[in-house]
């Protein structure tokens, strides 16, 4: 029997599987984490968040879709958001990179991150998937 180090969850998209929904496994799982924290939205000063019984899930990436991405303000607000939203949500998830793009059509705010992924396997144990990619459309 293969030992999950990294654990599972539901895998986005969602998918049925018989009665109930795909679960992804390791990477995949902080990947589908991942995807939905960043398609979710928090709390901020002015809203609640999307989700009653979390508030904390998410970030408030979409409160940035319609400013200018060069302006060295918004750069900043935009990692704050992502890299708070990581460190509330995803534990296993260390930034390496970030960058963006924007599609002015959808106004669809593209994420491109890298990072590694940690997680305790046994106590004093540390298993490190190094230098993963993935992009991300909010």
């Amino acid at each position: 029997m293969t030992r999950r180090i990294l654990g599972q969850g539901v895998s986005l998209p969602l998918r049925r599987v018989g009665n109930d929904f795909d679960v992804a496994d390791e990477i995949d799982s902080v990947r589908s984490s991942l995807q939905m924290i960043f398609g979710t939205r928090s709390a901020g000063p002015t809203t609640g968040g999307e989700i009653p019984y979390n508030q904390t899930l998410g970030t408030l990436l979409e409160l940035i879709r319609h400013r200018n991405l060069n302006d060295p303000g918004t750069d900043q607000l935009a990692d704050y958001y992502v890299v708070t939203g990581i460190q509330r949500n995803e534990p296993r998830v260390v930034i390496k990179e970030i960058n963006y793009t924007k599609d002015r059509d959808t106004m669809k705010l593209g994420l491109s991150l890298r990072y590694d992924v940690i997680a305790k396997n046994v106590p004093g144990n540390r298993v490190i998937a190094k230098d993963v990619k993935q992009e991300i459309l909010v």
